[in-house]
């Protein structure tokens, strides 16, 4: 605040305000229409001190807090550096000023001065006179025309200068509070005793004065100096106002015009006139040419448009004229010339001087210039030459009286009529009220409803109109009432040829005075109207206008042919038009109940005038609006009357300028200059950003510096190479934008007037994402040389690949090969098999049979051993199955089946393991290979000497060492030792044969162990094997083995009697390719089946679909269709899925035997077979197949306990049971319905029933009732022919028959 002056000073300033107030009441005090700048719109403190413009064009506000920036869209806070926010810091004296560059300077009391940084957008320290004085007090500062810094302190003037710093200027001793410079090396001082004219001396750029009192009759403490043309206007503390005119003219007092109270300020307007700027009396304003007090601005408590506060601290005007006025306790006030002043009337409180209610039906101004005002509460009429009020109809008995129209007849009367008062007329000269009767009373005469919203007066006639009642003339002169048949009016205007024109309910009429004829219209041009009339007006250009409730705004054309509506489509916040005028520009304003509007005809614009006269209250009332003989509009509205004149300009914008207010980073505001920072220099003088690739989400900030209207601006924005489409902004002056791509953009926008079109403003800023370090140009460079190589080691690798294919194309030649001969040989083994069992077969014959037996077991072991090869391909990553074993036991055992075949070739096999050596995990199987190629192999080409064996550990590893005497490794060919199909060249050249793949496979072996093998071998000399394995296998590659059981073939309990002997042999389909197989296996089979050979799986697919065997025994590899795929065709479909099925073949894999049997085999027969052991298979099968039937039949198992041959079976026979169940009472339920309801043929459901059940349809359905009968009656609770009926037989005695037949019992002893 201010320094504080006593309350007997405040009370004296009080009384001596209110005696100049009421001695110089001729003073026009006008409230003005100022806009308001306080807290709410974000200014820091409603404590105001000083307020300038800067050369950017932001106002500058200096508060109890701190310092604001204002843009005219949005307050920036700024602190000074190392400020402290108290009153030692921040007083009246503390100065905010702009140099002749632009810049903002503030001063501190304490004497520190700081200035605004532009590159930081931060106020930084730039003097600190504690370093030249001791507890320095500052009070003013001044920069002259030479831009030289004065201060203002308690001791006397000084100046300061970057390069010579603090000089003292002169007044020593003297308290200095204020400067001014009136030209060239003339100052003026204020101190706290008077003024001193300022003259300086020595040479140019001195900055010493010789100093002058300044004649002022008596001691004054000056508060305020200010230079206007050649006159030094002298604001003091308690002495009111003085001028001096000229440096040396005289002085004189503005006693008589400016009271006695603290001018803070001084400033000169645009229409060169003065504002003096009071503490506690508000601002005046005078014409200094002639010396006239002009206006007197004051807060009013009743009007929001006034001066915000009455303590005016300081008042800056900027280039455009605006006034900016700041007050000690309101904030800040701004006045634009150019736009209208906004009057508002108003009930005040406990004060029968002025408006009676707030809440304005209708206004109307009379032939003698006074204002009637229709109210919720009566009638108020102003006489503005005596500023008087005068209220009707609001007594008590007429209180609570809605007025919705007034009107004036020729003998000067007032006629009132409103919501159910009926009509009163009001001799103003009187004062005398009078009611006029209603026609209830005098059937012809009398007002015709009580509801009047619309009076027209016009001669010795007054026209009333409403709702619920006639359309009534009245004539004055011979009091007689005339009566038309229209109701439901809303408004009555004058037309033109002696009508009236007439809105309501039903549209437009228009009334002939003379007849009485009324033409309603409700359709113009395209328009038809559905909604009523509010009120209408007939403009100055003969176009009619109408005010709809719900389809805006209606323009008629003179001819009534051509019309225009204004909706919402338009812009418009609601079709309901509550009221119409028209201003001396031709202009239309119409309001809605929340908005006012004008239209431009001549540009066909519509402007939101709510926003153009910044007014946000009230609640426009229908059909209240009058425009005033002065030309000013008036609105009638819920909280009293808006008047203003109505000075539009909507012609060319000026430029205004757009600027960056701010660039954030994650929401983060980006500061320039600091260290590490974006930007070199604040956003708004920022041509260009370079952001890295994890910096592309910002937002910036953006606006127009425009006070006077900035709504009218609209913003469009783009960011070219992110979205094309212009983004258009009334009220939003930030945009942001996430996860950018690396890349260019640029940031453009654009100001345009929203009532002209015209741009009025535009900018750029470019900004660069930059591409991360891993898309750099350098390390693009090391994707290519990398890409380089893997190419050349893929084409390698590639090379590789294909050199492999073609020896694997060669092995699974050979091996098919292999699979090949497996057929004949077992057409070999079978037979000899028999023979071998036979008994009194001759003691030659046996040994012929097992010596040929004994070269068929060689001959598989020989192909046995070459389709090991495919078997370590296709499960090179099959899980090992480990156990631990002692090493020394198992070799033991391994060295007792050489040890024969060791004796005969005269070689030694010697085993030397290593003492305590553990037990160490191995998969048997696969070890067993790679001891048997290593011990054979070394057998093979050792003619005589001995065979070492050797086994040791070594961290964490064991080794087994195969060391001969044989013939040993050529050199040359060491490299090819490992590789398919090689062998050495003396080896080949030995006597003993070998397919080169052993070793090849053993390697593999070894690798699945994760366990390597090595040799070092001497021709002539012999060859060492080394193997090394890990002690234990790793867990993720590995499972402990468990002990499988061998499945032996179980003889059958029982043969199929019961069925060979009802339907003689059962039909055994064999698909087979092989003719010699197909034919024995036919031979063996047909003496317990009926066999039914084909040579392919093609025609055992037909057979099957036609036979419906009771199994199918399948080769797998076939020609036309193989047998597993056989199998999954019949197993999906369920015609055939019941059929069991063996598959019989030479692929013994694991996997094979999985892919089979996951087809839907029912048994997989690995060739060479034991015949035996298929005889038995194929009895178990139809053995489970017949429990099956027996089971479905006894009806007596869970579902979940049945073993159907596939889960089609299952779904079928659930399915049949449940249409058995459905139909089960019904007697006429044939197969046909059977069939139909299952949805399959008679024929499929015949076998289909017949082998899962081993009957019929029919007598399976007939079990099941009869199952279900005997259920029945066990539960006691029916009847026989009840039972009967329940379960489909209508003839009793037939269903006793059956059921003893099938139960051995008659139903009666159930």
């Amino acid at each position: 605040m201010f320094a504080p002056y006593s309350f007997l000073y405040k009370f004296a300033t009080c009384i001596f305000l209110l005696l100049w107030m009421s001695v110089f009441g001729s003073v026009n005090l006008f409230a003005g229409s100022f806009r308001t700048l306080g807290i709410k719109e974000g200014l820091s403190s409603r404590q105001v001190f000083q307020i300038d413009k800067d050369s950017s064009g932001f106002v500058w506000v200096y508060t109890h807090v701190g310092i604001d920036r204002y843009d005219g869209n949005e307050i920036k806070h700024y602190k000074l550096d190392g400020m402290v926010d108290s009153r030692d810091n921040i007083q009246s004296s503390t100065t905010m000023i702009c140099d002749k560059e632009g810049v903002v300077w503030v001063a501190l009391k304490n004497g520190r001065i700081y200035a605004y940084n532009k590159l930081t957008d931060s106020f930084q320290l730039r003097v600190d006179l504690a370093g030249y004085l001791s507890s320095p007090v500052l009070y003013n500062i001044l920069f002259d025309d030479e831009n030289r810094l004065w201060l203002c302190m308690s001791k006397g003037l000084y100046s300061w200068e970057e390069s010579a710093g603090l000089s003292f200027a002169g007044l020593k001793g003297q308290s200095v509070r204020c400067m001014a410079q009136m030209k060239d090396g003339l100052f003026f001082a204020g101190t706290d005793k008077g003024v001193f004219r300022l003259t300086k001396v020595g040479t140019a750029g001195s900055s010493s004065f010789e100093t002058r009192p300044v004649d002022l009759y008596t001691e004054i403490h000056v508060e305020s100096l200010h230079v206007f043309g050649a006159k030094l206007f002298i604001g003091t503390f308690s002495n009111g106002v003085f001028v001096l005119d000229g440096p040396d003219g005289r002085i004189h007092s503005l006693n008589d015009r400016i009271p006695h109270v603290p001018i803070r300020s001084f400033a000169k307007t645009k229409d060169n006139l003065l504002l003096v700027g009071a503490d506690g009396a508000g601002v005046f304003c005078m014409d200094v040419a002639t010396g006239e007090l002009l206006n007197h601005y004051m807060n009013n408590g009743d009007d929001d448009k006034s001066l915000s506060g009455n303590t005016v601290s300081d008042i800056c005007v900027d280039e455009s004229g605006v006034v900016w006025i700041g007050t000690s306790t309101n904030g800040i006030s701004y006045l634009d010339s150019e736009m209208p002043d906004v009057c508002r009337i108003r009930h005040e409180r406990n004060n029968g001087n002025s408006l009676k209610s707030d809440h304005v039906n209708v206004i109307f101004q009379d032939s003698e210039g006074d204002y009637w005002y229709g109210t919720n509460n009566g009638v108020s009429l102003y006489q503005s030459r005596s500023r008087k009020w005068t209220h009707y109809l609001d007594d008590m008995e007429h209180s609570g009286k809605v007025v919705l129209a007034l009107a004036e007849d020729s003998e000067g009367n007032i006629w009132v009529g409103g919501y159910g008062i009926g009509v009163y007329c009001i001799h103003k000269q009187t004062g005398r009220v009078r009611k006029k009767e209603k026609r209830d009373v005098h059937p012809e005469k009398g007002i015709a409803t009580d509801y009047v919203y619309a009076i027209y007066a016009e001669g010795d006639y007054v026209w009333f109109g409403g709702i619920e009642g006639e359309f009534t003339r009245y004539d004055i002169r011979t009091d007689t009432y005339t009566y038309y048949p229209i109701d439901c009016i809303g408004d009555v205007k004058p037309g033109r040829g002696g009508s009236l024109l007439i809105a309501g309910c039903s549209g437009l009429a228009v009334f002939d005075k003379m007849s009485g004829d009324t033409q309603w219209h409700q359709t113009f041009g395209d328009i038809s109207l559905h909604y009523p009339v509010r009120c209408l007006m007939q403009s100055s250009s003969g176009d009619i206008w109408l005010a709809t409730d719900g389809e805006g705004l209606i323009r008629v054309r003179p001819d009534g042919k051509e019309a225009h509506a204004y909706t919402v489509d338009d812009n418009l916040v609601s079709n309901s038009i509550n009221s119409l005028l028209e201003d001396n520009e031709g202009r239309i304003w119409f309001s809605t109940e929340k908005e006012l509007y004008c239209l431009d005809c001549s540009r066909d614009i519509i402007i939101s005038a709510n926003d153009f006269l910044d007014v946000s209250w009230g609640y426009y009332n229908p059909n209240a609006a009058l425009k005033l003989k002065n030309g000013c509009l008036a609105f009638g509205t819920a909280e009293g009357v808006l008047s203003f004149l109505p000075s539009l300009d909507l012609g060319r914008h000026v430029s205004v300028e757009l600027i960056l207010t701010d660039f954030k980073l994650l929401y983060e505001s980006v500061k320039a200059g600091m260290k590490g920072s974006l930007l070199q220099t604040n956003i708004n003088d920022t041509r260009k950003i370079d952001l890295k690739y994890n910096q592309n989400s910002f937002s910036i900030s953006f606006s127009a510096i425009n006070f006077a209207v900035p709504h009218r601006i609209r913003y469009e924005y783009r960011l070219e190479n992110h979205n094309e489409e212009w983004e258009h902004s009334n009220s939003v002056r930030d945009v942001s934008y996430m996860n950018l791509s690396s890349g260019k953009y640029v940031f453009r926008l654009r100001a345009f007037d929203k009532y002209t079109g015209q741009q009025v403003g535009e900018r750029s800023l470019d900004i660069v994402i930059h591409n991360p370090y891993w898309v750099s140009w350098w390390a693009l460079l090391i994707y290519f040389i990398l890409l380089s190589v893997f190419v050349c080691m893929f084409v390698q690798y590639r090379r590789h690949k294909v050199n492999e294919g073609r020896i694997r194309d060669k092995i699974r030649s050979f091996i098919s090969i292999a699979h090949d001969i497996r057929t004949p040989v077992t057409l070999i083994k079978a037979p000899l098999s028999e023979l071998e069992a036979q008994e009194g077969l001759p003691e030659q014959g046996k040994k012929t049979v097992a010596v040929a037996m004994k070269n068929v077991e060689k001959l598989m072991g020989m192909i046995t051993q070459l389709l090991e090869l495919q078997k370590t391909e296709l499960h090179a990553e099959e899980c090992l199955k480990v156990s631990p074993y002692d090493i020394k036991a198992y070799l033991e055992e391994k060295m007792a089946e050489f040890h024969l075949a060791a004796m005969q070739k005269s070689v030694g096999i010697e085993l030397e393991v290593e003492p305590d050596m553990p037990k160490v995990w191995i998969d048997r199987e696969k070890m067993d290979h790679i001891i048997d190629n290593l011990l054979s192999n070394a057998l093979k080409y050792t003619e005589k000497g001995v065979i070492h064996i050797l086994v040791k550990t070594a961290r964490k590893k064991w080794t087994i060492e195969v060391k001969d005497t044989g013939i040993g490794i050529p050199k040359e060919e060491q490299g090819n030792i490992f590789h398919e199909y090689y062998r050495a060249q003396n080896a080949m050249n030995f006597e003993e044969t070998g397919s080169g793949i052993g070793l090849m496979i053993t390697r593999r072996i070894v690798k699945q162990h994760h366990g390597t093998i090595s040799f070092s071998s001497v021709e002539g000399q012999g060859t060492t094997f080394t193997v090394t394995f890990p002690q234990r296998i790793k867990a993720s590659v590995a499972v402990e083995a468990k002990a499988d059981g061998q499945e032996e073939p179980q003889a059958a309990t029982g043969a199929v009697h019961e069925e060979t002997e009802r339907a003689g042999k059962n039909v055994l389909l064999l698909a087979e390719d092989d003719a010699d197989m197909r034919e024995y296996l036919v031979d063996s089979l047909s003496s317990e089946y009926k066999v039914v050979a084909v040579p392919d799986g093609g025609k055992a697919l037909e057979t099957a679909r036609e036979i419906n065997p009771d199994i199918i025994i399948s080769d797998i590899v076939m020609p036309v269709l193989e047998g597993d795929e056989l199998c999954r065709i019949l197993k999906s479909s369920v015609d055939t899925s019941h059929i069991p099925i063996i598959l019989l073949t030479a692929l013994s894999e694991r996997e094979n035997i999985i892919f089979g049997l996951e087809a839907g085999a029912n048994d997989y027969i690995i060739k060479p077979f034991d015949l035996s052991v298929l005889k038995v298979r194929i009895r178990n099968i139809l053995q489970n197949r017949q429990h099956l039937r027996e089971t479905v039949l006894a009806m007596d198992a869970q579902p979940e306990e049945t073993d159907y041959t596939s889960q089609l079976d299952k779904e079928f026979l659930d399915k049949v049971m449940k249409v058995i169940e459905e139909e089960l009472s019904d007697s006429e339920f044939s197969i046909n319905d059977f069939c139909r309801m299952l949805g399959m043929s008679r024929t499929s459901v015949y076998n289909k029933i017949k082998t899962l059940t081993g009957q019929g349809p029919n007598d399976f359905i007939r079990i099941i009732r009869l199952n279900k009968a005997k259920e029945l009656l066990v539960s006691r609770k029916y009847s026989i022919g009840e039972v009967a009926n329940m379960v489909g037989f209508s003839d009793p005695k037939y269903f006793s028959t059956c059921f003893k037949k099938q139960f051995g019992t008659s139903p009666s002893k159930i």
